[in-house]
């Protein structure tokens, strides 16, 4: 049986490392409706889904990964069996940290029997581990690139070149990334994560 963890009208803000960043000023003082919104944003969403999995602790990645492969959504016991938690009351404080950023739903924190991820931040999951972009940015032009290696090469006084990689390296590489990925995830031993 499920410990039921209290609830509370507002959630508890507390800060996960005491930062005093973007990303603690994100978990600490937005309200849950906008974090949603950030979510779901068309240019940016998928960009914040990526930060937040990025900050969140090891055991809540690899629960968010494993849910995001099973539609969103697992049960409680699952959760147990694929965390192994040896601390009591640590995998409640997890549950209350993926609610606070507002990466499980509301019904996810009571004694239900599912973990279910919010819509907003499985789209913008789906939409990162999908996109072949790795930040926000647009990358830079051929001539944006030889005025920088000229620039480089006129303040280091040698000629410098930065490597050229076209889209179909940058493919195979996160292809080569995400298979390994989903090999952790399955158990095969010795795979290599960059």
């Amino acid at each position: 049986p499920a410990k039921k963890i209290k609830k509370s009208s507002t959630p508890s803000k507390a800060p996960h490392d005491g930062g005093t960043g973007v990303m603690a000023y994100l978990q600490n003082h937005l309200p849950r409706s906008s974090l949603l919104e950030l979510y779901q944003d068309e240019s940016r969403g998928r960009y914040v889904c990526r930060a937040v999995l990025q900050r969140l602790p090891q055991t809540s990645q690899q629960v968010i990964i494993r849910l995001s492969c099973c539609g969103g959504s697992f049960t409680r016991s699952a959760l147990s069996i694929w965390t192994k938690y040896k601390t009591p009351g640590k995998v409640e404080r997890d549950i209350d940290e993926l609610y606070q950023w507002a990466i499980i739903q509301e019904d996810s924190r009571s004694s239900s029997n599912e973990i279910t991820l919010t819509p907003e931040f499985f789209q913008g999951l789906k939409d990162s581990l999908q996109s072949l972009d790795a930040s926000p940015w647009t990358a830079l032009t051929r001539e944006q690139m030889e005025f920088l290696e000229q620039e480089a090469t006129r303040v280091l006084g040698k000629p410098v070149t930065f490597p050229a990689m076209t889209p179909e390296d940058l493919e195979k590489y996160t292809q080569d990334q995400w298979d390994a990925v989903l090999h952790y995830l399955v158990g095969t031993p010795n795979m290599q994560i960059q």
